[in-house]
């Protein structure tokens, strides 16, 4: 398996660049990251052998980390991050989307809509949370993009908070946690969280 960094190089000459740590001559690839999409990094496959280049706000570019080649692309807009699994992507589509391209040549194989999305994170090689499916939390089976679980804002928002902003979720042993921050409408104080809502995932 290859490691390997990802450098962002000159933004004018639009040119950026992939260094290999096994000290083979970097690939330079010409494209463009923009500050949105680098902020959420450019993942590689699991293989080593792709890197997912987001272009905000038009598409995601998929390079071969060897050559340099641009293999595939998904033009939609408003793509800010990719979640790498072996056979396929998860990319997101700020507040609208939810995506699953085959990972060899971006065909679109399920999609998740609404308006309403906040947040997504992977939970395990079979699990997907996403936060802001109407007025609910969900888990999906990334494998067939069906529900699995579902927590209503009793659940994920007990304290009946004006503001909460989910931005982490992850499973601790058999605990399904949130982390973020919340504000409360009476004391209008911002402070961080961290939750389980769902103590028994595994069930």
């Amino acid at each position: 398996r290859i490691e390997n960094k990802f450098e962002i190089g000159n933004q004018a000459s639009r040119m950026s660049t992939i260094v290999f740590t096994d000290g083979r001559p970097p690939v330079v690839i010409n494209t463009h990251v923009s500050l949105v999409n680098s902020s959420w990094g450019t993942p590689v496959s699991n293989d080593g052998s792709k890197i997912f280049v987001g272009r905000w706000p038009s598409l995601l570019a998929v390079y071969d980390c060897f050559t340099g080649e641009r293999l595939w692309k998904i033009k939609e807009g408003r793509l800010t991050h990719t979640i790498i699994y072996d056979d396929f992507v998860i990319i997101v589509k700020r507040e609208t989307s939810i995506i699953k391209a085959d990972i060899n040549n971006g065909n679109i194989l399920n999609r998740i809509n609404s308006w309403s999305i906040r947040h997504v994170s992977k939970l395990d090689e079979k699990h997907l949370l996403i936060a802001g499916i109407g007025r609910y939390t969900v888990v999906i089976d990334v494998e067939t993009f069906e529900k699995v679980r579902k927590y209503d804002n009793k659940t994920v928002n007990p304290r009946q908070c004006h503001t909460l902003i989910v931005l982490n979720a992850e499973l601790k042993n058999n605990n399904l946690v949130i982390s973020g921050f919340e504000e409360s409408s009476s004391d209008q104080d911002t402070k961080k969280f961290t939750r389980v809502i769902d103590p028994e995932f595994y069930k």
